[in-house]
């Protein structure tokens, strides 16, 4: 089997390891479910995944911290269209291959710094419409950045441009062609 789609399953819980060793699975859809987390080692027998698509479960609000350790080819992993208010520091460290990264619609308050500065081959980061207010300054700060990261979207997000935005704002001005959607940008605070 290569391809396994759970679409539209009332399932509110899973069990840990969901199925037994499956290295020749390539895309996974598990999406429109009532989970609000899943086990750390839910995706472990699944060394061979390409394609992780956790999206559109409208009452996921976390992950565990090593979800996504044995899944070192992952090149796309959409978390979009969930419930997720955090993200552990260490949440992607064990993704090199990771291509492309989908964590828009979701309610995320902040990001921890060094959050993806392990992703070496990242080209697309979605972060519009969430609840981030501001970002560390070197959250998109590595050198591997500047030649893989293609695009970045940071609209809809209610952000505060007081002082503790300069970093981060710093490094939009010196790379204006990584963020598609700037000129949608919007401070929301302060009111001043």
């Amino acid at each position: 089997m290569q391809k396994l789609t759970l679409y539209n399953n009332p399932l509110d819980f899973l069990p840990e390891r969901l199925v037994g060793i499956m290295t020749n699975l390539k895309e996974l859809y598990l999406y429109s479910t009532s989970l609000t987390t899943v086990p750390w080692n839910l995706f472990a027998n699944m060394t061979g995944l390409l394609h992780l698509n956790l999206h559109l479960n409208d009452k996921l609000n976390s992950l565990p911290e090593n979800l996504f350790c044995c899944n070192p080819n992952l090149i796309k992993l959409s978390l979009k269209l969930n419930q997720l208010k955090s993200l552990h520091p260490q949440q992607f460290s064990h993704l090199p291959n990771l291509k492309t990264l989908l964590l828009n619609n979701n309610n995320l308050l902040s990001l921890p710094e060094g959050i993806f500065h392990e992703l070496e081959n990242i080209e697309v980061i979605e972060l519009h419409k969430n609840q981030l207010q501001t970002l560390p300054g070197d959250v998109f700060a590595i050198s591997n950045f500047t030649h893989t990261l293609k695009n970045i979207t940071l609209a809809d997000n209610p952000w505060n441009c007081s002082c503790s935005i300069m970093g981060f704002s710093t490094w939009i001005r010196n790379n204006p062609s990584l963020v598609s959607d700037k000129e949608p940008v919007r401070c929301q605070e302060p009111l001043h």
